[in-house]
């Protein structure tokens, strides 16, 4: 019973942080992420990471993303949006192959695959 609440106000906190994101509000949603999510979390790294990508900060946000990634090496989430990054701010496209690589290793989301998949193509075409 314990954990399905704990559960279930993480997922409220989060739930919140992402409102709080999309809506531009990212004082407000660091300051959730700070008092109710743990740094050993990769979660804490991941959201701070997809601030700094919506705020532009692209290195901020890959130093977040491949924090949470040494947390947690089994959250395909953190390979995407590293392989997004490193293609996007350039010069880094072997790093965008490895992590798209690994994503796609290790993902069994059909959509996301599929886009990854042609960012690859893309990628090693260069």
């Amino acid at each position: 019973m314990i954990f399905l609440v704990l559960f279930t106000f993480s997922l409220f906190a989060q739930n919140n942080i992402m409102k709080f994101i999309n809506e531009g509000k990212y004082s407000k949603a660091l300051e959730i992420i700070e008092e109710k999510i743990s740094p050993k979390n990769s979660v804490y790294w991941s959201l701070k990471g997809l601030i700094k990508l919506n705020q532009k900060m692209y290195n901020e946000a890959i130093s977040y993303f491949e924090k949470a990634k040494k947390l947690n090496p089994e959250d395909e989430n953190n390979y995407y949006m590293l392989g997004l990054l490193y293609e996007n701010i350039g010069g880094r496209e072997k790093d965008a192959i490895e992590n798209f690589e690994k994503f796609l290793e290790i993902s069994k989301n059909k959509k996301k695959r599929k886009i990854a998949l042609k960012h690859l193509k893309r990628l090693k075409e260069k």
